[in-house]
């Protein structure tokens, strides 16, 4: 990445599953201090948890758009895991609430909203927003 009217740039390599995360938080800490816009950190403020409502969000969904990806919910007592089953493998990441139906990652730039229960108790959908990416998924 580089901004040449500044005479600034940044080459980044990382080597593992989970070198996105890291290439993330290395670019927004240099983007603060050389002020390079466009990478600010969203600061997010933990809604209080609460693990007997998340029950209603427990389950495995489907992204209407790309049938090959699932993710599966699992409340725990102060996140959800939410593990991402794709052809390329799976992986799993901590949700921190941000509001009753709302969470998001600390890593990247991903969140997660649920669609009110159903008569059954159960969440019937979620919506996931990741990189400015609306991709909608419905209960299996």
């Amino acid at each position: 990445m580089g901004y040449p009217k500044r005479g600034q740039g940044l080459a980044l390599m990382t080597n593992g599953e989970r070198g996105e995360s890291l290439y993330m938080e290395i670019l927004r800490s240099v983007a603060q201090v050389y002020g390079w816009p466009g990478h600010d950190a969203k600061l997010k403020t933990l809604a209080p948890a609460a693990p007997a409502a998340w029950t209603a969000y427990a389950g495995r969904y489907v992204l209407t758009d790309y049938p090959v990806v699932s993710l599966t919910i699992a409340p725990q007592a102060d996140t959800l895991t939410v593990t991402l089953e794709q052809p390329g493998g799976t992986t799993s990441a901590a949700m921190y609430p941000e509001a009753a139906n709302r969470f998001f990652r600390r890593d990247v730039d991903t969140e997660i909203a649920f669609e009110p229960p159903a008569a059954d108790g159960l969440a019937p959908a979620l919506t996931i927003y990741q990189d400015g990416l609306i991709l909608p998924a419905r209960r299996a």
